[in-house]
């Protein structure tokens, strides 16, 4: 079963939609930076592609394949809807047949090479609407309120 809801997916194939990959260095410092070409593998996966090799992002992703370093995914849509990832890498590919299809892929659409393919497992996906999680909160947590609406609210 997928992790990916319908949602979700409808909103990384959106070109319209901003999608920003969230790495960390060796001292913890994080990295973001977007990433237009993050698409959904066929294996529910999620796949982009890096363009620098001298990128903070690249070297970061490498750091996170070697060491095991959690990476997020940040999602937003033209409504605001919007969903973070959690994951890991799970594979750099910079060369192969798998490489040479996003290779052409995106010299075809932008113009120019890549550097790597980066694949990301997906492990815990949560939606990030305001009004779902403040009635979430309301359910599970009552207690959390603020003392101006217990005052108001009584």
């Amino acid at each position: 079963m997928s992790i990916l809801n319908e949602e979700l997916k409808n909103l990384i194939e959106n070109k319209n939609s901003i999608k920003v990959v969230s790495t960390q260095d060796k001292e913890g410092v994080i990295n973001s930076a977007p990433k237009g070409s993050l698409q959904i593998s066929a294996d529910d996966e999620l796949t982009y592609v890096e363009v620098l090799e001298s990128s903070k992002s690249y070297s970061n992703v490498v750091y996170s394949i070697w060491f095991d370093k959690e990476v997020s995914v940040l999602v937003v849509g033209e409504n605001k809807e919007a969903y973070l990832i959690h994951g890991h890498v799970k594979k750099i590919l910079t060369c192969g047949r798998e490489y040479e299809e996003y290779y052409r892929k995106y010299q075809e659409a932008r113009g120019f090479d890549i550097a790597a393919a980066v694949k990301l497992t997906v492990e815990d996906v949560q939606d990030l609407n305001l009004a779902k999680g403040i009635e979430k909160q309301k359910t599970e947590h009552p207690f959390f309120s603020h003392y101006d609406s217990l005052a108001v609210n009584g």
